[in-house]
């Protein structure tokens, strides 16, 4: 009797075995390396997470940043299938005052799809609201986490997510360690100052898919001409560091970042 048990339980546990493999794999992960945008000095890593149902796991470690503020975090992209987006460089730069703002790196980074809040509704339409983006820590380290439902998770994220961008804002010229209008107010919002509103850091989605979202901390991310092979996150596949640093100010100061 023991044997024709064990004899009828064995198909179902090698179709356990099989199957599991597959459910597992449903989830994807991918990773951006975020590199300094006007001479911040700013770095991190972002892993992207795709949820079997649909929806979107964020999971964001930045350094360098301007300490004791928000700073504003989307995810830029393309869904007509374009793979030639990238992040801005000095040559985006049109009024020649050192700095690209938003408006001048737009077309690179296309448009926004998710709104990296902290609470609420990840809608593009909140993208200016500072009040609920992550902050920086005294020592201008962010850590950001969010788990989005299908229904605030674009389709087309989706479908083109490794045409996706990762943009973090906020920056500081002057090196005082605070917003200012020392550089003059925002393209898009003159209440608010340039600073505030420039990109600090910008990656996109390179290399091979992560198959597991890592556990614990995320690994800073380096120059933006670096490229090593992440062995933890991308199991030996070699990563390709996204470039977008813009050259440095004269008035400006190089964070330096922490691991």
């Amino acid at each position: 009797m023991r044997t024709t048990r064990m004899a009828l339980a064995l198909p179902a546990v090698a179709a356990l075995l099989v199957a599991t493999p597959a459910a597992a794999a449903a989830a994807q992960s991918y990773e951006v390396r975020l590199a300094p945008v006007n001479d911040s000095g700013a770095t991190g890593t972002a892993i992207l997470t795709v949820t079997d149902d649909g929806g979107m796991r964020v999971k964001v470690t930045a350094r360098g940043l301007v300490p004791g503020v928000a700073h504003a975090l989307h995810v830029h992209g393309d869904v007509t299938g374009r793979a030639d987006h990238r992040c801005p460089g000095p040559d985006r730069d049109a009024n020649g005052d050192g700095i690209v703002n938003t408006l001048e790196g737009s077309d690179d980074v296309a448009g926004i799809f998710l709104n990296l809040t902290t609470r609420g509704n990840a809608s593009p339409k909140g993208a200016g609201d500072v009040s609920r983006m992550p902050v920086a820590d005294a020592g201008g380290r962010l850590d950001y986490e969010r788990s989005l439902p299908p229904s605030q998770v674009p389709a087309g994220i989706v479908k083109f997510v490794r045409n996706m961008h990762v943009v973090m804002h906020g920056i500081d010229v002057n090196g005082n360690d605070r917003y200012d209008d020392e550089a003059g107010p925002s393209e898009l919002n003159p209440a608010a100052t340039l600073e505030e509103t420039s990109p600090a850091n910008c990656g996109r989605v390179v290399g091979s898919t992560i198959r597991t979202m890592p556990e614990g901390g995320i690994e800073t991310g380096t120059g933006p001409d670096d490229a090593e092979t992440v062995g933890l996150f991308a199991l030996g596949a070699a990563l390709l560091v996204a470039a977008g640093a813009v050259a440095p100010r004269r008035t400006s100061r190089r964070r330096a970042a922490t691991s």
